[in-house]
């Protein structure tokens, strides 16, 4: 399977700057979407995965969360540590705008 950088170039391909609420939602969702593809984990996984680090939750729910974009930075964060994430792309601000 393609790692890290490439899957991430490939699929990833440059974030843009959202301009809404919404936007930002969607930004949120492709990231840690792409980052759980990437460390290969299912919902399953990552429930097992966040029960050992002290958060209960069924695979089912976190699947409704992460499709509905509707989650905490506190949820987010745990998934990404629980992927082993430990680096983010993100976007960046236009010069003009810096």
């Amino acid at each position: 399977m393609e790692r890290n950088s490439e899957w991430k170039e490939k699929h990833m391909g440059k974030l843009t700057l959202p301009n809404d609420a919404a936007g930002w939602d969607r930004l949120a969702i492709a990231i840690l979407k792409s980052e759980l593809k990437m460390a290969d984990m299912t919902y399953v996984d990552l429930e097992r995965k966040l029960a050992g680090i002290g958060v209960d939750d069924h695979h089912k729910n976190i699947s409704a969360r992460i499709q509905n974009g509707r989650f905490t930075a506190a949820f987010f964060l745990q998934a990404l540590v629980c992927a082993g994430v430990s680096e983010l792309s993100l976007p960046r601000l236009p010069d003009d705008q810096a």
